[in-house]
């Protein structure tokens, strides 16, 4: 691997680790608030929460693995890191079927145990 190419896939890397983070950011509030709803599950809420940011991380570290950013040697820096860019539609897919997946189990948990008066 040329040195451009370790800085391409560097950037996929940094790009797909970001992109995994701000989903986490965007969405951790409001799930906090949901799981909170229902005091049957706020024992629960912090393992929700955190299994939600190492699946995203996973997927994002596993899209990357194995992916080399190549390009033709006269190629400039930044092609590199645009290319990489190019590779991010799979992580976004990717992050967007869990996220889907992820609300639809929350619904069901909050709907199935329904609110619990305490």
């Amino acid at each position: 691997m040329t040195g451009m190419e370790i800085l391409g896939s560097a950037a996929y890397l940094a790009m797909a680790v970001l992109v995994a983070l701000i989903v986490f950011v965007l969405v951790r509030g409001p799930m906090r608030r949901l799981l909170s709803a229902n005091s049957r599950l706020t024992e629960c809420r912090a393992f929700f929460i955190r299994a939600l940011l190492v699946i995203l991380l996973l997927v994002a570290l596993g899209l990357v693995a194995g992916e080399t950013v190549t390009l033709p040697e006269d190629s400039a820096p930044m092609e590199y890191v645009w290319q990489a860019a190019g590779e991010l539609d799979a992580v976004f897919g990717w992050a967007g079927g869990i996220l889907g997946g992820y609300v639809l189990i929350l619904t069901i948990l909050a709907v199935g145990l329904g609110r619990c008066r305490d």
